[in-house]
């Protein structure tokens, strides 16, 4: 049976959501500002399209180390591969999320700021709170101050 999201720590890598594609739609977000700036200063002018592009490879490589050489050196989650199911929705949570910042950069740069500080934290909120009803993030944290 396909696990749409992760219930439990044993579906984290094997669902196609779990509390790091909350990580990879951040990584995406910050990966298109500092990509299209990169190619601003290469090209003289921003290339919205190149930069996503560019995300979505970033994104399919990143899949690729992580399943490899991180699994090999024991530096992944679980000791375990990501399904194809995860690897796949991560790339696409990675590209999307340079999708969203692709569109926010549109705005004037006032918007564009607040709307990047409140998409990381709440971001960061709910990786932090789909983790701890996962794994318990903070369970052993709040027993050692009893």
């Amino acid at each position: 049976m396909v696990k749409i999201f992760a219930k439990s720590k044993d579906d984290v890598s094997k669902a196609a959501f779990d509390f790091f594609s909350f990580g990879h739609l951040i990584g995406g977000y910050f990966a298109f500002i500092v990509i299209d700036a990169l190619f601003f200063v290469i090209f003289g002018k921003f290339l919205i399209l190149l930069s996503i592009f560019t995300i979505f490879l970033c994104g399919t490589f990143w899949e690729i180390i992580e399943n490899t050489i991180l699994y090999k050196k024991n530096i992944k989650f679980g000791y375990r591969r990501d399904s194809l199911l995860n690897s796949s929705t991560d790339v696409v949570i990675f590209t999307s999320g340079g999708l969203i910042s692709a569109f926010c950069f549109e705005l004037n740069p006032n918007s564009f700021l607040i709307i990047t500080a409140f998409f990381y934290i709440i971001n960061v909120l709910l990786i932090s709170i789909y983790a701890n009803s996962i794994i318990g993030l903070f369970r052993n944290i709040i027993k050692k101050n009893k």
